[in-house]
């Protein structure tokens, strides 16, 4: 639930002016296997499932994608929802 507003990229809040088309944004950022670490330990779904199992799923990720991410930093691209408008 704390992600439907990004999940529907911002499009069920309300919005006093009117919308303005506007292209697909994507944020880039290299990261170590660490950063990436560190980023989804700030997910309240990881909140989340450490508190109801008990146990932190981070651990056993990390030692899935260790192996694969190697030890330099990795591009990482994600979708950057933006909604703007124009007062009238």
């Amino acid at each position: 639930p704390e992600r439907a507003h990004v999940e529907s990229d911002y499009r069920d809040l309300p919005f006093p002016w009117p919308d303005i088309p506007f292209p697909p944004q994507t944020m880039t950022a290299e990261w170590t296997l660490d950063q990436l670490m560190g980023y989804l330990g700030t997910w309240s779904a990881t909140a989340h499932y450490r508190q109801e199992r008990g146990e932190d799923p981070l651990p056993a990720l990390r030692a899935c994608l260790g192996p694969l991410w190697g030890e330099s930093p990795r591009m990482l691209a994600w979708p950057l929802p933006i909604r703007i408008g124009r007062r009238p």
